[in-house]
C-alpha cells in the first residue's frame, strides 16, 4: 500500500473512533493515578517554545494562575499577542477553555489535559469554538498515561509521568479535513504541571480532480512544536 493511502486510512479510523463515542460523554480507564495539585494564586510557569524540526524560537509564553474561585483563572502572555488569553479551568487539569499554539479555543464541555486520579485514560467527544468567531467546531480526544520518565529542561531535571493526548478535530479552515492533533506531555507532580511538551498538528487535504476527491488527498503537516519550561515561580509567601 502506497503512503497517500496508509494516510487514508489512519484518518478514517480516527474519525469513526470519534463518531463512535456520544456527545460530552467520558469514558475512565485504569492506570496509574495522578493526584491533583493544590494550585495557589500568584504561582507560574514560563516556557520557551521551538519548531521541533529546525529548532528555530517561537515564543515564551508565560502562565500565572489569577484566581481560585469559582473557577480556575490562567493568564496566559506571550511576546506576539498584544492582550493576554485567560484560560478556564474546572479544575486541574481539566480545561473550560484553552491557550494553543496559535490562539485561545473554547469547550462546550470540560475536557481533560492531565488526567487526575483513577481516570488515566479518558475519551471525550464535544465541540470547541474559537472565540474570535464563535463558531462551534467538532472535538474528539483521548488522553492516556504512560510510563514514568526523567526529563531535563532549561528549568532543571524533574521525574514525570509521560501523557498522551490525542484529539481528532474539525478544522476552521474547511479545506483541512480530517484534522488531527497529537501530544505528549511530560507532567511533573513536583510542580503541578508539565514540563515539556510535543505537539504535531495534521491535515488531509482533498485531491483536485479525482473521482472520489473526498477519499484521496495529500498529508499536510501545520506545526510540529517542542514546549519546554524555562522556569517555575511559586506563589509569593504570606508575610
Amino acid at each position: 500500500m502506497s503512503a497517500a493511502p496508509r494516510v487514508v486510512a489512519a484518518r478514517r479510523a480516527l474519525l469513526a473512533a470519534a463518531a463512535a463515542l456520544p456527545a460530552c460523554a467520558t469514558v475512565p480507564g485504569t492506570g496509574p493515578a495522578i493526584a491533583a495539585p493544590t494550585l495557589r494564586i500568584g504561582e507560574r510557569w514560563r516556557y520557551r517554545i521551538v519548531d521541533a524540526l529546525s529548532g528555530r524560537w517561537i515564543d515564551e509564553p508565560q502562565y500565572e494562575i489569577v484566581a481560585l474561585e469559582p473557577r480556575i483563572r490562567v493568564r496566559v502572555t506571550d511576546r506576539r499577542s498584544a492582550d493576554p488569553f485567560v484560560e478556564e479551568w474546572a479544575s486541574p487539569w481539566v480545561a473550560l477553555s484553552e491557550r494553543l499554539e496559535d490562539g485561545g479555543v473554547v469547550f462546550a464541555a470540560p475536557v481533560a489535559v492531565i488526567p487526575a486520579g483513577d481516570a488515566s485514560d479518558a475519551r471525550i467527544a464535544t465541540t470547541y469554538v474559537d472565540p474570535r468567531d464563535g463558531i462551534p467546531l467538532r472535538w474528539t480526544q483521548q488522553v492516556s498515561v504512560g510510563r514514568a520518565e526523567t526529563v531535563e529542561v532549561p528549568a532543571g531535571r524533574f521525574d514525570c509521568l509521560r501523557v498522551s493526548r490525542v484529539v481528532a478535530f474539525q478544522h476552521p479552515e474547511a479545506s483541512r479535513g480530517n484534522a488531527t492533533r497529537s501530544e505528549t506531555l511530560w507532567y511533573a507532580p513536583s510542580i503541578g504541571r508539565w514540563v515539556q511538551r510535543r505537539v504535531e498538528a495534521r491535515h488531509l487535504s482533498p485531491s483536485i480532480g479525482g473521482r472520489d476527491a473526498a477519499s484521496v488527498g495529500e498529508a499536510g503537516v501545520d506545526l510540529q512544536r517542542l514546549w519546554q519550561l524555562t522556569a517555575w515561580l511559586p506563589a509569593p509567601t504570606a508575610r
